[in-house]
């Protein structure tokens, strides 16, 4: 597999990156999708861990590509499916000389471009200059298509193709000029015989990653079905030379029918490449051989004849069979010598009779109700604890793309519909702004099927500090449309979320902050106090809660003190910047991207202070995205934020600002910086896990310090230290 390997068992190689050169590539292997053909097939495993002759599919494609020291493979898959089967895997011991980087995503990908799109934020920006070749994770490349795209010229792409003479269009196809060139791509429209066998080379990984942006931040109908064959065709509209190479020695096995095909022709001994000899341990009762009909007469059991056959034809491929019985271990309390001399010649005898053949056979396997083993044919790949029968005690589990809702907050799925249910302070204003909704703006919010609203209370509004406790104040509950998406929080935290797909969640907004409203839920402007929810709310949180804060950070009170100052000049000269509707809290977990580019938002506001209203500042929205800018959602989510997340967080403020620049020029960024501040101050009390208010402590200090001493009202912060949201060590 690895050539110039001196030893396939050898340690893991060292300075990896100092032996890669201009010939080195980028193997990108991409996992996901639906599994539901193999689900109905009878398969139980994910297709990549499907196993072939006893090794998974996954292996076999590693096993016969032709890598060269300083190559990088890059497995990109499911979290959920890592966390499941990395002990059937294995990779370090399998591939101990191979540079193999696994890249874990949490999000339902809307395609192999969306999740090639991950594994290349991951990359390195030397990474990224190199060349990729991407592999479809259900074929094994018996041509040497790395050696085929490693012969060709820098700066030039490759599709490998094979000969389809099918009649049905069941690939994507390629229409070429001058016998090689590449002109157009086609998916499941059969332009010509070369169909793509799934392997693609680009020219570098930064010229991918930027096509796929491209694609992935199309409007809304356009290259909606997230194809490789719509990148290539991108890149060749743009001037990039691809050239069709043949690579007919491989095996699809993306159908249950091909699999089986391909599994038939293994087992028929044509193809040796994969016929490495191998141990097979059968038990024998109740897999090779019934229970006696007469108890303890084991003369009396008879053949389980598909099994049987199957241990007779990988003998006769030439593997190492292996049987193992725990016949009378039970009965003898464990006495193998006892259990040879009673039953072992009729034992041997029936074996022979049944014509079943073995290399080695183990008496006094101990007894067991259950066996428990992740390399049983029966048992590998499964849920081991549904297996047994025991359920482990875990968190309630969300549907994908979700995030947890806060503890003051009850989230429920109903089949089309969302039921959210708290006290009614937390949910008043909301349904305020569904009840008060301007039409304008509507596409952009779930639709809203009831509501149930406990009776206003005299008091006129929720506490400042802390969110009202259902007991204590009521149950209101909204039962809300279904929409189907990803949240920002989750795509951010995969390194999915684009430059573009952010544009397009702010224009959203500042459509938002550009509806006239609607006149039923006009407050005057002289009752509207636009800055109740800053300074008062950030005092009062901080003079209940201020032990918490300084167990936290013995500088708590200069961080308040700075703030103070800070609001009460940003107040003072009403810095506010009116908009009839604002959205009240567009933080990354309250806004959702659907599979055809659509975004809706989750969880208004709708209240200033103890004012229900639609009315607002909309410097404070434009700071509560800042918010997750600065990776709220990496706290929250509990994922850590790496370097290259910071690069990337940086890359997403960069368009930030220059959208806020563009499209809210009387906005001052340094007040969105503050108003930011002060929000990851606030927070603190609002969430009960020690670590999560220790981030947002630092986050704030972080931020106040970013802000010059003495400042005119353009300048701009200064760029911000790294925070890592994680660690609980105390801020300086």
């Amino acid at each position: 597999m690895l050539e110039g390997c001196p030893s396939p068992n050898g340690p893991p190689f060292a300075g990896r990156l100092q032996l890669r050169d201009e010939a080195s590539l980028n193997v990108m292997i991409p996992m996901g999708g639906s599994n539901e053909a193999f689900r109905e097939a009878g398969y139980t495993s994910p297709k990549p861990l499907i196993k072939i002759v006893g090794r998974p599919m996954l292996l076999h494609l590693l096993d016969n590509l032709k890598l060269r020291l300083g190559d990088v493979v890059w497995l990109v898959m499911p979290a959920a499916l890592h966390l499941q089967y990395e002990p059937q895997l294995n990779l370090k011991n399998e591939y101990p000389a191979v540079d193999i980087r696994v890249i874990l995503f949490s999000v339902m990908t809307r395609g192999v471009v969306e999740t090639l799109f991950i594994g290349l934020q991951h990359m390195s920006p030397a990474d990224l200059t190199r060349r990729v070749l991407c592999l479809d994770c259900d074929t094994i490349y018996f041509s040497d298509v790395l050696g085929d795209f490693r012969a060709q010229p820098a700066g030039k792409g490759v599709c490998f193709y094979f000969k389809d003479t099918g009649t049905a269009a069941l690939y994507s196809y390629l229409r070429v000029e001058d016998g090689t060139r590449v002109e157009e791509v086609s998916e499941k429209k059969a332009i010509s015989d070369m169909a793509n066998v799934g392997a693609y080379g680009f020219p570098s990984g930064q010229l991918l990653r930027e096509a796929i942006a491209t694609v992935l931040d199309a409007p809304q109908g356009i290259a909606m079905e997230y194809f490789i064959s719509n990148i290539i065709n991108k890149l060749l509209s743009g001037g990039h030379v691809f050239d069709a190479l043949m690579a007919d020695q491989y095996a699809n096995c993306g159908t249950p029918a091909e699999l089986e095909a391909f599994i038939e022709h293994v087992s028929s001994g044509k193809v040796p490449s994969l016929m490495i000899k191998r141990r097979f341990c059968f038990a024998l009762d109740n897999v090779l051989v019934t229970e006696p009909t007469k108890p303890h007469d084991y003369s009396t059991c008879v053949p389980i004849e598909k099994n049987v056959q199957l241990v007779r034809e990988l003998k006769e491929a030439g593997h190492h069979i292996i049987i193992s019985t725990s016949r009378l271990m039970r009965e003898t309390g464990g006495n193998v010598g006892v259990v040879i001399a009673t039953c072992g010649h009729e034992t041997l005898r029936m074996l022979e009779q049944f014509k079943i053949p073995y290399d080695e056979i183990h008496f006094g396997q101990p007894f067991a109700h259950v066996y428990v083993d992740a390399s049983v044919a029966c048992a590998s790949g499964v849920d081991t604890a549904k297996d047994l029968g025991w359920r482990v005690n875990s968190t309630p589990q969300l549907e994908p793309g979700m995030v947890a809702a806060r503890h003051f907050n009850n989230v429920q799925l109903e089949g089309d519909y969302v039921v959210k249910t708290a006290s009614r302070s937390v949910l008043r204003g909301e349904i305020f702004f569904y009840h008060h909704m301007p039409a304008d703006i509507a596409c952009f919010f779930p639709a809203m099927r009831q509501a149930f609203e406990r009776p206003v209370a005299a008091d006129g509004g929720g506490d400042l500090t802390t969110p009202g406790s259902p007991i204590a104040d009521g149950v209101s509950s909204l039962t809300l449309q279904r929409i189907k998406g990803v949240t920002f929080s989750h795509l951010i935290t995969n390194r999915c979320l684009t430059p573009g797909r952010l544009k397009v969640f702010l224009s959203t907004l500042r459509k938002v902050h550009s509806s006239a409203g609607a006149a039923s839920a006009m407050l005057p402007l002289d009752e509207l106090d636009m800055g109740a929810n800053y300074l008062p709310k950030v005092r009062k949180r901080f003079e209940t809660y201020r032990p918490l804060y300084l167990s936290l950070s013995k500088r708590s009170d200069d961080l308040f003190r700075m703030l103070e100052a800070y609001l009460a000049e940003y107040e003072a000269e009403k810095r506010f910047q009116y908009a009839h509707v604002v959205h009240g809290d567009p933080v990354f977990s309250n806004v959702l991207l659907t599979d055809k580019g659509h975004i809706f938002l989750l969880d208004m506001r709708g209240e200033v202070g103890s004012k229900l209203t639609l009315q607002g500042d909309l410097t404070y929205d434009l700071s509560k995205v800042y918010q997750s800018l600065l990776g709220y959602d990496y706290i929250i989510l509990n994922q850590p934020l790496l370097e290259r997340d910071a690069e990337l967080l940086e890359e997403l403020r960069d368009t930030f600002r220059s959208f806020i620049a563009e499209n809210y020029p009387q906005v001052l960024m340094s007040d969105v910086v503050k108003l930011t501040a002060s929000h990851y101050f606030g927070i603190v009390p609002l969430h009960q896990n020690p670590e999560h208010q220790a981030a947002y402590l630092r986050t704030a200090s972080a931020l106040l310090s970013s802000i010059p001493k003495r400042e005119s009202a353009r300048s701009s912060p200064r760029p911000l230290p790294r925070v890592p949201p994680l660690s609980p060590v105390e801020p300086s």
